[in-house]
């Protein structure tokens, strides 16, 4: 990562951008060609990555996203948002550019790859949802692929990133989640009229009745329903399911998001539930299966969910919610941000398992469910990460409090953390403090959970196991979030650094507890908090 040094002199161009964002992949290409451009020139593209979900925090999904997207820049993890508070953004992507000497110059905010396939039995077509080239391919087996995206007739606008796509087959249309322009369109494969059929391209999660009274949120997966009635979305942005209905071109929500205010995009989390009682972190895939039921790709939950549509009610049929690379059992089994799904028909759901580079499958027919790792076979498969490119301990930010706690010498024990607020304060109840853990060096000692929640008390209980004798490092990153009655509320970060010392030949169980009283910092000359209650 370039050093202020380095960059003295340069013409810096700060990029703030999210992975889930796909105006933020827009422009990539761009940021590329000016790279290239000036590459002899003393100018610099910077990627700020100011997380909007919670799992896009985390530095290896950070670094799958980098590499993924073949982004050559250097990227910092503004994970708390500093950087993102200081310069006043608000939204992605957003390019501040830098003079030689530091000083901003400009503030601009605004703006691929084959995500979907339909098939079409009648004529022995495949349809393809060609996401970075903005088009609907059509392959007919014969060799020839045809591009569709001229052929819209009956409207202005062009394809914008089509992300998944479902073919209906008695009318013979296939439908397109258009997760640039937040709509879902048709393509009549008869008439070869390509048009919007729902939504008014406003980025937001409104159920309406009709097609120019309903608003998506990047819809990123579609299927078809059984009756041929519905087609099912996956809204990633709002992190919800919804039902459009294909003869009036309006919608209904299934589950997730929030049921009240369309504009808010940040009601998500992973909880089983009924409708909007359910959360989920930015679904991606989605496929209608036996007995219709809807089965999803809860790609930042690294979960399998499956969804009742008459009682509405979400389930979740694999993954443990952290990312990983574990067979088995499948509610203890691991996945890392799936993104497709489908039902093969004979029981068998198929899931493109994306950071993991592997497609794994359930059989739910099976009495107890397992997910399993499909044998590609004559298939080269990848080459194993290198160690260097294992999670890192996360960068602490500079107005991170850390607490020292000697760990002792005990084999195993309780961690109890107890965090206070002032009288008149209380812990915020729309944001949830929450921690996270860190171990060093790796194999040595381990502390579950990894993350969770504090509670309305400050309080969260943590057990660990040393694995070897040897010393070893754990760190508890706690951040949060308290308020003060009908006025501000504010943040803290902490971090409890838990030294334990080389395990004793018999040693007891410890319980530890890990205190800290929060007192804000604000005065009157400070500035305004980044949240109100």
């Amino acid at each position: 990562m370039p050093q202020f040094l380095d960059l003295k002199g340069k013409v810096v161009l700060l990029d703030f951008w999210t992975y889930c964002c796909i105006n933020c992949m827009h422009v990539l290409p761009d940021l590329e060609f000016l790279e290239k451009k000036y590459r002899e020139k003393p100018f610099t593209v910077i990627g700020v990555h100011s997380a909007k979900f919670d799992n896009e925090k985390d530095l290896e999904a950070i670094r799958n996203a980098v590499l993924r997207y073949n982004i050559a820049h250097p990227v910092v993890n503004d994970g708390d948002m500093r950087l993102w508070r200081e310069l006043g953004i608000n939204s992605w992507p957003t390019f501040v550019l830098v003079s030689p000497t530091g000083k901003l110059l400009a503030q601009i905010s605004g703006e691929g790859h084959r995500k979907g396939l339909a098939y079409n039995p009648k004529k022995n077509l495949l349809y393809v949802a060609d996401t970075e080239n903005h088009a609907l391919r059509e392959i007919n087996f014969c060799g020839l692929l045809l591009v569709l995206e001229q052929k819209a007739q009956t409207i202005r606008e062009v394809l914008n990133s089509p992300w998944d796509v479902c073919f209906e087959p008695v009318n013979e249309i296939v439908y397109i989640a258009m997760a640039g322009q937040h709509q879902i369109w048709e393509h009549n494969t008869l008439t070869e009229i390509t048009r919007v059929f729902s939504g008014d391209g406003y980025e937001r999660n409104l159920n309406g009745s009709s097609s120019t009274t309903t608003s998506f949120a990047q819809p990123s997966g579609i299927s078809l329903s059984p009756d041929l009635l519905e087609v099912y979305v996956a809204d990633s942005e709002s992190s919800s399911i919804r039902a459009l209905d294909l003869k009036s071109g309006g919608s209904k929500l299934l589950a997730g998001g929030d049921p009240l205010y369309a504009e808010n995009l940040f009601k998500f989390g992973d909880k089983d539930g009924v409708s909007s009682d359910a959360l989920f972190q930015h679904p991606l895939g989605i496929f209608c299966g036996k007995g219709r039921q809807i089965y999803i790709a809860d790609s930042y939950n690294h979960k399998i969910k499956k969804l009742d549509p008459i009682s509405k009610r979400v389930v979740t049929l694999a993954g443990n919610g952290k990312a990983g690379f574990k067979d088995g059992a499948a509610l203890s089994s691991q996945l890392s941000e799936p993104s497709g799904i489908v039902d093969a028909g004979n029981g068998r759901l198929f899931i493109a398992d994306t950071n993991n580079n592997a497609i794994r499958y359930l059989d739910l027919d099976e009495t107890d469910v397992v997910l399993h790792t499909l044998e590609l076979k004559g298939v080269t498969p990848p080459s194993p990460r290198p160690k260097s490119l294992k999670r890192l301990r996360r960068r602490l930010s500079s107005d991170t409090q850390i607490i020292k706690v000697n760990g002792g010498s005990s084999a195993e024990g309780n961690l109890s953390l107890r965090i206070s607020v002032p009288e008149g304060y209380h812990f915020s109840k729309e944001a949830r403090s929450r921690f996270n853990v860190d171990t060093e060096p790796e194999n040595v000692v381990t502390i579950e959970p990894a993350d969770g929640f504090i509670d309305s008390e400050g309080h969260a209980s943590l057990h660990f196991t040393r694995t070897a004798t040897s010393p070893a490092l754990g760190r508890i990153n706690c951040k949060v979030y308290y308020c003060k009655e009908d006025e501000v509320c504010l943040y803290e970060s902490l971090a409890f650094d838990v030294s334990f010392q080389e395990a004793a030949a018999e040693p007891q169980p410890a319980d530890l507890t890990l205190r800290f009283a929060v007192r804000p910092k604000a005065s009157a000359s400070d500035p305004v908090p980044a949240f109100t209650s």
